[in-house]
């Protein structure tokens, strides 16, 4: 045989056993893709480990509703074994009631543990949480939840962030039976950690209208002492010492010196120079006894046994100042040294190597010994206001925390629509921002939510019935945070306050309220007609004569002058320098969120005209006559809130237009840019931003000014970082002026009333005690539900309770987030004026509506907004 045809064989052998492994191969892979199908195409069972929602949903709930205060663990765990807690029958049959099984799960239980105790000594979580096992495993026999399941549920939620967001059980929303009867949880040495030698809290102090009973002005935050306790206790002394007290505080010490006295007279001096012990020194105070309470400072949370209810603080409190939890001393020595200078030059005793690699002291002598002490501050919020809110928002909800009867506050008529309502409720969840226009100081941050609202997104301590099934449970918890401050949404019509401003820059005929022009814009902002705005906007002529012409260039100024405006009120702060920062404000001090991080506690306020990448410039929003002719043309000759015949860019501003697409705000932050209207008309051409903390100071009142607060400038220490005020109050009153019609009878087009006129009657009945002192704008963002209809999609307004629970509760899992992720909102931003005639209170309120008992969603056509009635009731109260 020859070489050849040897190496002719070799191949032909080769080739056949190639060919055989591709053949094994392919059959392989088709057999594999026949089996995945199968496995596809099934019906989802319990047995599924890809999928069961239903199964791993019942795992969180167990697990989130074991988490408990640790001293509340442990106590469990001392006294109780988990035999003990089984039924016998679950005992012998249940796989988590064995030992071997636990042990599975004690290394994610223990990570889980430890995260949590993290957080609460980094002051993120205001309480210690652990996991009680003993009703974790008793639980999950209970309920049959499958193994696969319950690791499911432990991986998830041993993650930082998902842990760093139980931030919502700090709103105690069953706080009218909780034995802990105050509204926030404030951690013990909160303010202990914003000094670097830790020690007794500073005190938190609110300003409060002088009473018989409280002769100072003021009120300390306490969360700790229980009704019956609260008058001698420690804190009370401590928070009234005259080293710590605020500088404008009208208080006589003489009783606090001469206790003082009698204590050093009856301790030994040696044991007392040896107590370290923070908690020690309170008890220690406790002792003394106030011989004239109503000199002395009272705290929040009032002794029932005096006849005095608590004082209303706005949930999630902690969150709101946790900023503070950031300053250390490897951060913070140079301001420090800055802030406390004149003290140490009298005080400290140190050698010159100690002041120069330590902080400086700060501490007040207690009975002969110096004892370390955090620094103090006081907050804006106002409790009457905060009260008056907060009562609203209860009751809207029908909320079993209301502190009054709420047939005092809601009238006859309101009444009766609530009656109509699942849970005899007006609205799912409501919050309300309050902000002082004189000083930008948030008065209340309100919230309150319905106990089905509660349930829908995922609190597992509440026990509602008979609530319709919407949409799916949200474990990221956000929902259940304070509404006024952490919820963001779409604006819908309240960017019509922008558009005002920047119409009334684009064309000076829209200033004179004798013109034409001027009227019928009016009309049309009374009328909330998006469509006729947006006309003047785009310089385009479909449902009425009267456009914003185009200039002799042919260029529009209609969308740049909005895009001004909306940067001038205050929306997408930061978005030019840092995207990661895009729409966030401080809440601290009032600056941009962009300097001294430490120092700053930031809040979502708003971006408009922004994708948070690429801020729009001018030239990007000045579209071509045939770009906005093509838009109108492809939506049958009039506006939409889509258009993307006329490219993508002009679409998404068009979205944007309609207060939806990549426009967001939050409470807070609609009310702070309305805000911005209401000083300019005020004359006043610098502002701060709007902020929690009114002052921060230590030992002798000695002031606490960081860079974040007092600005750029060294030595500036009472500046405290005021910002420019970008609107001309020429601007701002005819701003106004276009925007008074909405509370008013027919002020709207053809006659017709504004789009709060009908509500707010409804709530207050005469609301003609408005005109000339409250101006406000309605807003309602999208809320349309797809449904098929002969093989195309139709959207309807009448959106109902099995519409919902159909897209966002399928067995499938094949939830379309586009939907499930809207919410049938209402907004209203308002200012209020004083007796004087200048404006006093930037208000704004966002609430989520409710559906009927027929199953529809409440106002299916646009028409009665409760978010007008919660503020008008609010509104009426402040003003009287």
């Amino acid at each position: 045989m020859t070489d050849n045809q040897k190496n002719f064989r070799v191949s032909q052998a080769l080739y056949r056993t190639i060919l055989t492994n591709l053949n094994v191969i392919l059959v392989i892979f088709l057999l594999g893709l026949i089996a995945w199908l199968v496995w596809y195409l099934s019906p989802l069972t319990t047995d599924n480990n890809t999928y069961n929602a239903k199964n791993y949903e019942s795992a969180l709930t167990v697990v989130v509703d074991n988490f408990v205060k640790a001293e509340t663990a442990n106590q469990i765990a001392q006294t109780q074994s988990n035999a003990q807690n089984l039924d016998n029958k679950l005992f012998n049959t249940c796989d988590f009631a064995k030992q071997k099984t636990q042990q599975n799960y004690t290394k994610k239980i223990s990570q889980i543990n430890e995260q949590l105790t993290t957080l609460f000594k980094q002051k993120q979580l205001a309480s210690h949480y652990q996991i009680n096992t003993t009703g974790l495993w008793q639980q999950a026999c209970e309920q049959q939840i499958s193994e696969k399941s319950f690791n499911f549920a432990l991986t998830t939620l041993n993650n930082r962030q998902k842990l760093q967001q139980l931030q919502w059980l700090e709103q105690l929303p069953n706080r009218k039976n909780s034995t802990d009867t105050s509204l926030v949880r404030l951690p013990n040495n909160w303010l202990t950690q914003t000094n670097p030698w830790y020690g007794l809290s500073g005190c938190v102090y609110l300003k409060t209208p002088k009473t018989a009973t409280n002769q100072t002005g003021y009120l300390y935050v306490d969360n700790n002492a229980t009704s019956d306790e609260n008058i001698n206790n420690g804190l009370m002394q401590l928070c009234n010492h005259p080293d710590l007290i605020p500088k404008n505080a009208n208080i006589d010490n003489a009783d606090f010196a001469n206790t003082q006295n009698q204590t050093k007279n009856q301790a030994n001096q040696n044991q007392l120079e040896q107590l370290v012990n923070a908690q020690t020194w309170l008890k220690l105070l406790q002792k003394r006894q106030a011989t004239s309470p109503e000199q002395l400072i009272q705290p929040t949370i009032q002794g029932q046994n005096q006849g005095q209810n608590q004082i209303a603080l706005p949930q999630n409190l902690a969150m709101m100042y946790s900023g503070l939890a950031n300053i250390h001393a490897k951060y913070f020595d140079k301001q420090l040294i800055d802030a406390y200078q004149n003290y140490q030059q009298n005080h400290d005793q140190r050698n010159w190597w100690q002041k120069l690699t330590a902080p400086p002291i700060n501490a007040i002598e207690l009975d002969g010994s110096d004892i370390k002490i955090g620094y103090n501050m006081s907050l804006t919020f106002d409790p009457a206001i905060q009260a008056q809110a907060q009562n609203v928002a209860d009751c809207f909800t029908n909320s079993p925390n209301a502190s009054l009867d709420c047939n005092t506050l809601l009238s006859n008529n309101l009444q009766m629509v609530a009656s109509q309502m699942y849970e005899n409720a007006l609205v799912r969840s409501v919050g309300i921002a309050v902000i002082d226009v004189k000083t930008q100081g948030v008065l209340a941050l309100a919230s309150s939510d319905s106990s089905c609202y509660r349930l829908d997104n995922g609190d597992t301590r509440i026990k509602a019935n008979n609530c319709p099934t919407l949409w799916q449970k949200d474990w990221s918890k956000q929902n259940l945070n304070n509404h006024a401050l952490y919820q963001s949404v779409y604006p819908g019509s309240i960017v019509k306050t922008v558009q005002a401003l920047g119409l009334v820059r684009a064309n000076p005929r829209f200033k004179n309220q004798g013109s034409a022009e001027f009227r019928y814009l009016k009309q049309v902002m009374a009328s909330s007609s998006t469509e006729r705005v947006a006309n003047f906007l785009f310089c385009q002529n479909t449902t009425s004569q009267m456009t914003l012409s185009r200039d002799k260039n042919g260029i529009c100024q209609g969308i740049p002058a909005f895009k001004k405006a909306s940067d001038d009120m205050g929306w997408s702060a930061n978005c030019l320098t840092d995207e990661t920062q895009c729409g966030f404000k401080d809440l601290l001090f009032g600056k941009n969120y962009d300097s001294d991080p430490m120092l700053q506690s930031r809040y979502f306020s708003g971006v408009l005209l922004t994708d948070g990448k690429n801020d729009y410039t001018p030239k990007q929003l000045q579209f071509s006559k045939t770009q906005v002719a093509n838009c109108v043309k492809a939506n049958g000759g009039r506006m939409s809130g889509a258009c993307r015949q006329g490219g993508d860019e002009l679409n998404s501003v068009m979205n944007q237009v309609f207060g939806a697409g990549n426009a967001k705000t939050s409470v807070l932050g609609a009310s702070d840019m309305f805000a911005n209207l209401l000083i300019a008309d005020n004359g006043d051409k610098q502002r701060r931003g709007v902020h929690i903390i009114d002052d921060l100071w230590g030992v002798h009142q000695i002031p606490l000014r960081p860079k974040a607060w007092r600005g750029d400038a060294v030595g500036q220490t009472d500046d405290l970082g005021l910002l420019p005020v970008r609107i001309s109050q020429s601007d701002a009153r005819a701003t106004l002026s276009l925007l008074s019609g909405t509370l008013l009878a027919g002020t709207g087009l053809s006659g017709h009333n504004g789009t709060a006129y009908t509500a707010c009657t409804q709530a207050i009945g005469s609301c003609a005690w408005t005109a000339g002192k409250v101006v406000g704008k309605t807003g309602t963002p999208g809320f349309n539900f797809p449904i098929v209809k002969n093989g195309n999609s139709v959207y309807t307004p009448n959106v109902t309770v099995n519409m919902v629970a159909n897209a966002c509760n399928r067995v499938d899992g094949k939830i379309n987030a586009n939907i499930c992720h809207t919410r049938p909102y209402k907004w209203f931003v308002y200012g209020l004026k004083d007796k004087n005639g200048q404006w006093d209170k930037a208000v704004a309120v966002l609430v989520e509506r409710n559906f009927a008992k027929n199953g529809l969603v409440d106002d299916p056509k646009d028409g009665i907004n409760r978010a007008v009635q919660a503020g008008m009731i609010l509104a009426k109260q402040m003003y009287d």
